[in-house]
């Protein structure tokens, strides 16, 4: 149970996110790797409803200083009729590429910068954390099986 609790706190901490807690839990804990990938999932898509809340509150009580709303309105100004056109592939590649400074946490910030639809942009973001978790988990599996070879453990995947 212990190693749930710690997949579910991996696959929320900002920039390691499921990257780390799939490759966690199907080579250090050998766990089911369907298994990972669901607690992983689960717990990374949950970042984005407190994440995006949580920007709307910051951005009430800074948007008075002029040097923040202008940046914010400039983004979302410039950026508009890009949205309109790659709203769905480029948050979700955002979130999908497996790399640092990529992900959930990431892909809600870009959302709220560019001050995307609240609905749509969740369904965006999860299609990302779901690519990025098969990802994973096949390069874990992969990976593991390969592990496990050399150093001659018995795999329970």
């Amino acid at each position: 149970m212990e190693q749930y609790l710690i997949l579910i706190l991996i696959s929320m901490l900002p920039w390691i996110e499921l990257r780390g807690s799939i490759p966690i839990g199907i080579i250090v804990y050998g766990l089911n790797p369907l298994v990972v990938f669901a607690i992983a999932v689960t717990a990374n898509s949950l970042i984005y409803f407190p994440g995006r809340f949580a920007l709307g509150l910051f951005y009430r009580y800074v948007e008075n200083i002029g040097t923040v709303k202008n940046i914010v309105e400039r983004v979302r100004k410039k950026s508009t009729k890009k949205i309109e056109k790659y709203e769905f592939l480029g948050l979700t590649l955002l979130v999908a590429v497996p790399l640092p400074f990529t992900g959930a946490y990431t892909g809600t910030l870009a959302a709220w910068l560019l001050n995307m639809d609240y609905r749509k942009s969740f369904v965006y973001i999860l299609a990302g954390i779901l690519i990025a978790g098969i990802v994973m988990t096949g390069l874990s599996m992969i990976m593991g099986g390969v592990i496990f070879d050399v150093l001659k453990i018995p795999k329970s995947f």
